[in-house]
């Protein structure tokens, strides 16, 4: 059952608890969504950038399948969408390739090269 964790910007962090240790860490009788989320806790804790958020438990089935869009993943009613107005977040590279590119002069592309050696 994945664990998923808000960030302030709305982005997702999800997590998933191996079976093998929810079934050794799992109390007598504990159902498994009270057994998650107890872990869920206990992880929390160990993660500082998860101090503060409230992890919310969603099935397997309201995960998207495609995964190549997840900076885009939202919860939104106990599913997690694609959210597609959040925006693709730059090629690393290309900032540098423009600046390349625009450079005019040759110091121009000398004032570029020191920024990105």
């Amino acid at each position: 059952m994945p664990i998923v964790w808000v960030k302030a910007d709305g982005s997702l962090e999800i997590q998933r608890i191996a079976l093998t240790y929810l079934e050794r860490e799992r109390l007598p009788g504990e159902p498994t969504d009270v057994a998650v989320m107890r872990l869920a806790l206990r992880l929390q804790s160990k993660v500082p950038a998860w101090v503060g958020l409230t992890p919310q438990l969603v099935t397997e089935a309201n995960l998207p399948p495609d995964r190549t869009q997840r900076h885009k993943w939202r919860l939104q009613g106990g599913r997690v969408q694609v959210d597609l107005t959040v925006p693709d977040p730059p090629a690393p590279k290309k900032a540098k390739k423009d600046a390349i590119d625009a450079a005019v002069t040759l110091a121009d592309l000398k004032a570029v090269l020191k920024v990105i050696i």
